[in-house]
């Protein structure tokens, strides 16, 4: 008799142990909260510096928007603490206005050229300092969706994802979801 109330016992610890998960990703905002937040190969991924200063600043979010000749929109984070260094770069050729872009050209994102595409980009440097680039392009492509594009007080808010090759030649990929995005601008 007591095997019977074992099971329903056992049921609710797996139910349980099964919702866990390492690390939620915060709720899409549209108030210029200066987050992004992703999933990186199905990990959660949020910006973060935790020892990195520049210029004697803390900084994990960054963007810039260009009007001349285009409307050209970049936006960087990184998540730099004891485990990990990595950062995410998004841009748009020509922001006007919300609405959905796509990642889907070659970009020539690198070595050192200055990308006028949409583009979405992903870099990793483990503990050795081994550098991995990803980048999207004709093959692996993405896309992000600008949901608030306010030019009085300068937010921008929306969606992305993509998947990005390795830019070392060996193909490997790296899949980018769920993101979500909400900056202010200048």
């Amino acid at each position: 008799m007591k095997r019977f109330y074992l099971i329903p016992v056992l049921l609710f610890l797996i139910l349980v142990l099964c919702s866990c998960t390492e690390e939620d990703l915060p709720k899409p905002t549209q108030s210029g909260a200066n987050m992004i937040a992703c999933k990186v190969n199905g990990k959660p991924w949020i910006s973060e510096i935790k020892s990195l200063f520049v210029n004697g600043e803390k900084f994990s979010v960054t963007s810039g928007y260009y009007e001349k000749p285009n409307r050209y929109f970049v936006l960087w984070a990184r998540r730099v603490n004891d485990d990990e260094n990595s950062s995410i770069q998004l841009a748009i050729e020509d922001l006007k206005s919300t609405g959905r872009q796509t990642f889907e050209v070659n970009s020539n994102l690198y070595p050192g050229n200055y990308p006028t595409k949409n583009y979405g980009y992903y870099q990793n440097r483990d503990n050795r300092m081994d550098t991995k680039n990803y980048v999207t392009n004709t093959n692996y492509k993405g896309s992000i969706n600008v949901t608030r594009f306010d030019t009085i007080n300068y937010i921008v808010s929306g969606t992305f994802e993509f998947t990005a090759e390795n830019l070392d030649g060996s193909g490997e990929t790296v899949k980018i979801s769920d993101g979500r995005f909400d900056v202010k601008y200048r």
